[in-house]
């Protein structure tokens, strides 16, 4: 069935307080059965539309995450990005498949993945409820700098989960956590040449709805705010909160970033062990260089730069 065409009764939907189906079919120029059947389609997306008796069609809850909320959501803040939105994998390994073969850029969503990835190929738990997707976008950056997009991502989480209340803290070198415990975790990949990052894949997974009782320091939104949130909306507000941040970088560089980012660490000024292949590493973190790696200090060195690793 056409999208765009259910989108657009989406769109009257949220529009209009109830909507009749005949006021639908007359607008779009289409029968009172095929408006149905569109109403049909937005319900098995899990949007809650209600029909009233002889009234008209009515959202009551539209949480849930899919594509007719989510690109709503992002054209309402200005965000017309070419979107792919179905139940896959891995919205990396998708967004990778993507760019090869069709040099895709833009927003690869899931209400879950089969297979969600974190950082040296860990699994990421991606039940219904959460968010999970990955922005490709083309930046002008050496592939060096590419943890700065890591830096950036954390606080376009942060900025966006601000909006609805929830002060997060931020983990280097790519969690956000609320607490004691994590909320949000990226992957972020890319495909360059030499000199030139060609595609930036910024993977992130949020628990906002999903029940993560039983994952041990793991919390959601819906914990925090003792309530389910929109899903849809918080994605959207995240991918607005990146394209600002970018924007101060590129209009006045890393160091404004990195200040943010210093303020809202919960890693920096900490004694921390860092986990890394073949063993650990301990000394106190005193802060971010300007490509994003961890300075760390200890008896035994001095400024000694962590291009990765896990701080436990």
């Amino acid at each position: 069935m056409n999208f765009e065409l259910t989108f657009e009764i989406y769109k009257l939907l949220k529009e209009n307080e109830i909507l009749s189906g005949e006021k639908a079919a007359e607008i779009l120029k289409i029968s009172r059965s095929a408006v149905l059947k569109h109403i049909e389609k937005l319900r098995k997306a899990n949007i809650s539309v209600s029909g009233i008796n002889k009234i008209g069609y009515k959202i009551q809850s539209e949480n849930s995450f899919n594509e007719f909320s989510l690109r709503y959501e992002l054209l309402k803040r200005g965000l017309p990005l070419n979107l792919c939105f179905k139940e896959t994998e891995s919205t990396n390994n998708l967004a990778k498949s993507m760019v090869q073969s069709e040099n895709f850029r833009g927003l690869i969503a899931a209400p879950k993945q089969k297979l969600g990835r974190g950082r040296l190929e860990r699994t990421f738990f991606s039940d219904e409820g959460g968010i999970y997707f990955t922005l490709v976008i083309n930046p002008d950056i050496h592939p060096i700098n590419a943890p700065r997009y890591v830096i950036m991502s954390c606080l376009a989480v942060h900025d966006a989960l601000s909006k609805i209340g929830i002060k997060t803290g931020l983990k280097w070198p790519n969690d956000v956590y609320f607490g004691e415990k994590k909320l949000c975790g990226m992957l972020i990949e890319n495909f360059s040449d030499f000199d030139k990052i060609t595609s930036l894949m910024l993977g992130i997974g949020l628990n906002v709805n999903n029940n993560v009782s039983g994952i041990d320091k793991a919390i959601s939104v819906k914990d925090i705010l003792q309530k389910e949130a929109n899903c849809n909306a918080i994605c959207a507000e995240i991918i607005n909160s990146f394209f600002d941040i970018e924007k101060v970088y590129l209009e006045q560089g890393f160091d404004p970033i990195k200040k943010k980012y210093l303020l809202n660490s919960i890693t920096i000024g900490k004694n921390v062990k860092i986990s890394q292949e073949g063993g650990f590493i301990e000394g106190y973190a005193e802060g971010i260089n300007d490509n994003g790696f961890l300075i760390l200090k200890s008896e035994n060195f001095d400024n000694k730069l962590i291009f990765s690793g896990d701080v436990i």
